[in-house]
């Protein structure tokens, strides 16, 4: 029976050095990306960017249409129908532009971070179901981001197509 006993304790003690010789997790870290984008200086600068292109479009769309309220021919309301296709076209391109720029922008924030911090994961708050306060690290990510120099830059409006000339004869 002592024998028994030694061999099952040589046992136990095998099996919990074995799980000592394991690689250990630098753990896991948890981030709120809607407050990064909305405490971040490059967050807060990417919605005055989008905010003031369309206050600068909304006056030429306003314009275009007390022209059309005085002079409703079919030229005038193709021309606002047009402006007003281009401004949406437009806009949805540059909110692309500016969250392009920021996801690119955090993502190597978060990549550094988890690094220099030894982190095996970073993971989005929404993915999460449950963890403490201090795996919170959305203000630390918001620190980083902010020492980046993120500017925001007008896309090229797109020239209007020109009819095609008719050959000369």
């Amino acid at each position: 029976m002592k024998r028994y006993a030694l061999v099952l304790l040589a046992l136990a003690a095998m099996v919990a050095l074995a799980g000592c010789n394991q690689p250990k997790s630098g753990g896991i870290a948890v981030v709120n990306t809607a407050r990064v984008y909305q405490e971040s200086e490059a967050g807060k600068a990417g919605v005055k960017h989008l905010e003031t292109l369309h206050e600068e479009m909304q006056n030429q769309l306003n314009q275009m249409q007390e022209s059309l309220q005085k002079d409703q021919s079919d030229d005038n309301k193709r021309k606002f129908q047009e402006a007003f296709a281009d401004y949406q076209k437009r806009m949805g391109a540059e909110q692309q532009q500016v969250i392009s720029v920021l996801n690119e922008n955090l993502q190597k924030v978060l990549d550094s971070y988890r690094e220099k911090n030894g982190l095996d994961v970073i993971v989005g708050n929404d993915n999460v179901l449950s963890a403490g306060p201090s795996a919170d690290v959305t203000g630390n990510i918001v620190a980083e981001l902010n020492k980046l120099n993120i500017n925001f830059k007008r896309m090229e409006a797109e020239a209007p197509a020109k009819p095609a000339e008719a050959p000369k004869q």
